[in-house]
């Protein structure tokens, strides 16, 4: 009897342990086809701007893009910050890993935990380890402006190369934007995202060490000198006042510190040997204004047939196609199209010379493609060139022309600028003479005494914002002679700007 008792505790101890068990079991698989069923229901999705609306249902994440697939069985790929917050909150939801409800080791310890929480995070965490907060700011979208201030867009920093910066908007699509057309503002941001890090803790030497002398194969060797004006120095630098730091102080050396030279834009590098042409657009004459319609400007380089040669094989048809563009004008458009995509590894004059004759073409397409190859290839060698298109009879090619300019940065461009100051493209010459600040305040103080009031006029407004205290005397006679309130209120307003700055030091 005692036998068939124990026999059957120990029965009902099994089958409690396996009713345990397989409820434990039923629970999990319950969980499991309802997560599965969530994730596999036809549902409405909607997009950012509420606008709209697709029924599918949710496939997988891949990347930043989620595959839907639709009633009809097509599966269709959406980039997920297209989608609403509420359909961004749910794909995380079913990408998150199921956190476990009990841990084996226990529970985490009461100072780890008070650690954790204590310490502010710094860094992002990702697969390939921990990111820097700098680098995950820099991934925000945030509004970035043009140096004008009137254009204007959402994206996101990638990088900066090139003097180019590298922006990825909300829609996926990566824009390429000069570094000079950026706001102030925005080029200190680039500044400061590409800023070598400093060292976490500088050893400074306190009064009582004794300088420690470096031995010569130790010293990094110094780079050879680029200045071409002056001689290298001999003489090594010295220094008997002993330089006192406290250790929260970062020692910054003079290099370190950026100067207003630094902040302008870099001067091509002109090696008159390899100059392209003879065109000194100091001797350009602008368009005529006495009504009559533009004529297309021709700088044409003579170029024989026989320095088709030169050039690599691989470039000799579109070469032989471009010579003969004046004759045969849209046989030179695959041509164009071709370059456009290819260029040699070396530079090649002859095909230089053939893309400026096309610039000149009468073709409209073959001079806007020309244009645009010359200012991407070889900007500095061309810049005349370019230049010589503000005066063409396109509108489109002169606002390419002028833009271009903007890139390049040349300061040769401000005189013969100037003198097309009163003209019809007078809004994109004060916008580009601005960019070079000061540096064009001489030339336009003559216009103060332009006949044309609406000139006049122009010319003051621009002389407030890049001006020095040498136009403050024309500026002033100019307040005195105007008769208009419009005139004479913009003088007034440009002569307190150029004051504020003056007295602020700008």
């Amino acid at each position: 009897m005692r036998l068939n008792i124990g026999t059957m505790k120990a029965t009902q101890q099994i089958f409690c342990t396996f009713k345990t068990i397989v409820f434990a079991a039923t629970a999990f698989l319950l969980l499991s086809c309802a997560h599965f069923t969530s994730a596999q229901e036809v549902r409405t999705w909607v997009d950012s701007t509420g606008q709209f609306k697709i029924e599918a249902t949710y496939q997988k994440l891949e990347g930043d893009n989620v595959f839907l697939k639709m009633t009809d069985g097509s599966v269709k790929q959406i980039p997920l910050n297209m989608l609403s917050s509420g359909d961004q909150t749910r794909i995380q939801k079913l990408n998150a890993p199921d956190s476990p409800t009990e841990s084996f080791g226990g529970s985490e310890t009461p100072q780890a935990s008070a650690t954790e929480t204590a310490t502010p995070r710094s860094t992002t965490t990702t697969a390939g380890g921990a990111i820097p907060a700098a680098a995950s700011a820099a991934q925000e979208v945030r509004t970035w402006v043009d140096s004008t201030g009137q254009f204007k867009i959402k994206a996101a920093y990638q990088k900066f190369e090139n003097e180019n910066v590298f922006l990825k908007l909300t829609d996926g699509q990566i824009r390429q934007i000069p570094f000079s057309m950026l706001s102030d503002a925005d080029k200190a941001r680039v500044r400061k995202l590409n800023a070598p890090e400093k060292p976490a803790e500088v050893a400074v030497m306190t009064p009582e060490e004794t300088p420690v002398e470096i031995p010569a194969t130790s010293a990094a060797p110094k780079p050879p000198s680029t200045d071409l004006t002056s001689p290298p120095s001999t003489t090594p630098i010295t220094s008997t006042t002993p330089i006192e730091a406290s250790p929260s102080e970062t020692f910054i050396t003079e290099k370190d510190v950026l100067t207003e030279a630094d902040l302008e834009p870099p001067k091509p590098i002109i090696h008159t040997s390899r100059r392209i042409g003879d065109l000194d657009i100091r001797k350009i004459e602008p368009p005529r204004n006495d009504g009559r319609p533009r004529a297309n400007p021709k700088y044409l380089i003579p170029v024989a047939k026989s320095e088709l040669a030169l050039l690599p094989r691989e470039f000799q048809n579109a070469a032989a196609l471009l010579l003969d563009e004046p004759n045969n004008p849209r046989k030179a458009v695959p041509a164009l199209d071709y370059l456009k995509v290819k260029w040699p590894a070396n530079r090649q004059p002859v095909l230089i010379k053939l893309l400026i004759n096309c610039a000149s073409s009468d073709h409209k397409f073959n001079r806007e493609s020309a244009l645009d190859i010359l200012s991407n290839r070889d900007s500095d060698q061309s810049f005349p060139y370019i230049f010589a298109r503000v005066d063409d009879t396109s509108f489109t090619i002169r606002s390419m022309a002028y833009q271009m300019l903007r890139q390049i940065g040349d300061r040769r461009a401000i005189e013969p600028l100037a003198k097309r100051f009163a003209s019809d493209d007078v809004d994109r010459i004060s916008s580009l003479l601005r960019s070079f600040g000061s540096a064009s305040e001489e030339p336009i103080l003559p216009y103060l005494s332009h006949e044309d009031p609406d000139i006049r006029l122009r010319a003051c407004n621009l002389l407030g914002k890049i001006g020095t205290g040498k136009s403050l005397p024309a500026l002033q006679e100019m307040a005195e002679r105007e008769q208009t309130m419009v005139l004479k209120a913009q003088t007034r307003s440009s002569i307190n700007k150029i004051k504020r700055r003056t007295q602020s030091g700008i």
